[in-house]
């Protein structure tokens, strides 16, 4: 009875100081005039404001050169691309792999990938890091399914990053 008693009196103890201490959290939270975020290096919590956030986000895009705008309606351009994946990526092995694997690589309904950037706090005026989450794109089951089968491939000693590796293999020629 004793234990049971001082365990409840401690708890509401607890629970009010958990309680004053999330209050400013909650107000940081549910102010739309600002985003929480983590930094691109190390391990912190990044407040911005959202309208410099986005501004960031707008000058990031606007690279002609890393970006490029999709001319035709987002959803068309993404059931042309699914189409494609789905006529030459799993028809091809189906009779070589199981129905769980196939079931896996054919994908329906993708999405764009999302697009967001990291706050460089250790750099001057915090540049935004650009970030393209491909989760749930038309592709994104087939690259996982073939990463453990080509990551041996692409370690050894000549090849230092994807951009080299992409640029030697179209520069073979084959005999």
């Amino acid at each position: 009875m004793i234990a049971n008693t001082t365990f409840t009196k401690f708890s509401r103890q607890i629970k009010q100081a958990r309680d004053s201490e999330m209050s400013p959290l909650q107000t940081l939270k549910n102010d739309k005039a600002i985003l929480i975020t983590k930094p691109d290096k190390g391990r912190a919590v990044v407040i911005l404001n959202k309208c410099e956030y986005k501004q960031k986000i707008m000058n990031n895009l606007s690279h002609h050169t890393k970006f490029k705008r999709i001319t035709p309606e987002v959803s068309n351009h993404l059931l042309y691309l699914e189409d494609k994946d789905k006529n030459t990526t799993p028809y091809t092995i189906k009779s070589s792999i199981n129905e769980n694997t196939y079931n896996f690589l054919t994908t329906s309904g993708p999405r764009p990938g999302l697009f967001y950037g990291l706050p460089k706090v250790h750099r001057p005026n915090i540049p935004l890091r650009s970030i393209i989450s491909s989760v749930g794109t038309f592709n994104y089951n087939t690259a996982k399914f073939l990463i453990p089968s080509i990551s041996p491939l692409t370690t050894n000693q000549y090849i230092e990053n994807s951009t080299t590796f992409v640029y030697s293999i179209t520069s073979l020629k084959l005999q």
